[in-house]
């Protein structure tokens, strides 16, 4: 054997050797593979749940019922329907047609369907109604998308759906979502439906289920980000939830807020030229709740609908008013140990309801719920 290649075997044998004793070592300190196993789905679909969707009138992939995994500690049901939206009725003939649109705020993670705002809209709005007008809420959000993103999807696609009215639900981190940074990671042109992605989460997936050396070394890098995140940010751990506001300086802020302006404008022309209503909420931070931070957005928002004659809803008072309203609207908690929130800064399941109940409200005073108008 030439010298070279014994000299290889034995050092891949001794990095296999040192790799399978510290699997049994990691496997021995109690770590069980069950734990780590994926939820159970009604569906087949596997990681390409979280694809990208090319048909259909929403970005989801279609015909999902399984559960969803970005976070551990919370894994959660989601369903879309056969157009690629995150509900489970099909767009039916004769009903008024809500398309609500936005980041993960709207998409909803960690809750079921019928737990995100726009699953609460379209049930407040049945019940008040009596079964006196057919409506349907569909659920075309998705995490990271920013005005720019749903311009090209309703462009693309939405607006085929011919909805009679759509509600937009704006976040803090829309506007730094703008970032280089940002449009790099959650853009919807990033979102190849033939993406290697979904691979290497297949790839990760299978780690998590059989290796306990790689479970090992995710736990000490999240323990390692945690007490990054809390040194930093206050203690409110913004992963995996929406970025936090960050210190901006003002030529940052007013490039941001162009090209907000900008798309904004953009599908305000793009509906207007359809005909359709478009209604906006403006949902505020944790930080907002907690420490009564300004917003760098609403301002922003409130000037654009002036502006153009767009209905406009900015929902930092009322949820400002909420008791506790940081750890009831947010999936956060208070902790004694930091002394700061701790948890996700997404929208709870009662946070989720009180932004419904605020849409399903302006939507029955609406004209396109009018039935004497259609």
């Amino acid at each position: 054997m030439v010298p070279a290649v014994r000299v290889a075997l034995l050092y891949g044998g001794i990095v296999a050797g040192t790799v399978a004793i510290t699997e049994l070592a990691a496997r021995a300190v109690g770590w069980s593979p069950q734990y780590y196993a994926f939820p159970r789905a009604v569906d087949s679909l596997g990681n390409e749940r979280y694809g990208h969707a090319s048909g259909g009138y929403g970005d989801l992939m279609p015909g999902q019922d399984g559960h969803w995994l970005n976070w551990y500690h919370r894994p959660y049901r989601v369903q879309s329907n056969s157009v690629g939206l995150r509900n489970v009725e099909e767009p039916r003939a004769g009903a008024v047609r809500v398309l609500a649109v936005g980041d993960s705020q709207t998409f909803g993670p960690y809750q079921t369907n019928e737990d995100t705002w726009p699953g609460w809209s379209q049930a407040l709005l049945r019940r008040r109604l009596s079964g006196t007008m057919d409506v349907q809420v569909f659920n075309a959000g998705v995490s990271g998308y920013t005005v720019e993103d749903i311009v090209e999807l309703l462009d693309q696609k939405a607006l085929n759906l011919e909805p009679h009215v759509i509600v937009l639900a704006a976040y803090e981190n829309d506007l730094t979502d703008f970032r280089a940074a940002s449009r790099t990671k959650f853009s919807r042109r990033t979102k190849d439906p033939e993406s290697t992605d979904i691979a290497f989460k297949e790839v990760r997936d299978l780690l998590r289920r059989v290796s306990a050396l790689y479970n090992l070394a995710r736990e000490l890098r999240e323990i390692a980000t945690e007490k990054i995140v809390v040194t930093g940010a206050r203690g409110i751990t913004p992963a995996p939830a929406p970025e936090p506001q960050q210190a901006n300086s003002q030529s940052d802020i007013a490039a941001l807020r162009d090209a907000y302006a900008q798309s904004f404008r953009r599908l305000h022309a793009l509906v207007v030229g359809r005909k359709i209503p478009l209604l906006v909420f403006f949902i505020p931070s944790p930080d907002a709740l907690a420490l009564g931070s300004p917003s760098l957005l609403a301002p922003l928002l409130r000037d654009l609908t002036d502006e153009l004659g767009i209905g406009y809803v900015d929902l930092t008072a009322p949820l400002q008013e909420v008791p506790d309203g940081t750890e009831t609207v947010f999936l956060l908690q208070w902790s004694d140990k930091t002394r700061a929130f701790e948890g996700n800064g997404h929208l709870s399941r009662y946070g989720a309801r009180l932004v419904g109940a605020a849409v399903s409200d302006r939507l029955l005073a609406h004209p396109a719920l009018d039935a004497s108008s259609r």
